[in-house]
């Protein structure tokens, strides 16, 4: 499972101290686009390319000093259907973002669940009955 460190700075403290990991889909065909730091309350409109954490080829845009402008900027398309996702921009603070087109994204917030990724599901036998909830299932006898 993948972690990732938030970034502080002087960005999260303007919007009030708050951050979470969204994780931004293809409204589409449900594909996953990138994962996303957002700082503060409200909506997502834009993404800042330092807040991106994941894939690799869009995080490592803010640290590319080839892209210095929009112009030099791909646009956000969804690699399963091609949709238009986003368009660069530059943000009136400078910094270079990704504009999103509402309707073409969804999102949701990344949680992590560590009791969910090490639990091994079980597969009944024929002589066993699904167990109750709550209780321990019965004895397999062999």
């Amino acid at each position: 499972m993948k972690h990732f460190r938030l970034k502080k700075d002087r960005f999260l403290k303007i919007k009030g101290g708050t951050s979470k990991i969204l994780v931004v889909s293809c409204q589409r065909c449900g594909l996953s686009i990138l994962t996303y730091q957002k700082d503060g309350i409200g909506g997502l409109k834009r993404c800042y390319l330092d807040r991106i954490l994941a894939p690799q080829a869009l995080a490592g845009l803010h640290s590319e000093p080839c892209i210095t402008s929009t112009k030099s900027m791909p646009r956000l398309i969804c690699s399963g259907c091609g949709v238009v996702v986003g368009v660069p921009m530059r943000h009136h603070t400078g910094r270079l973002a990704f504009h999103l087109f509402p309707g073409t994204f969804q999102k949701g917030v990344w949680r992590r669940d560590p009791v969910e990724s090490s639990v091994i599901p079980e597969t009944a036998t024929p002589n066993q009955q699904p167990a109750a909830s709550g209780k321990s299932p019965p004895a397999i006898q062999l």
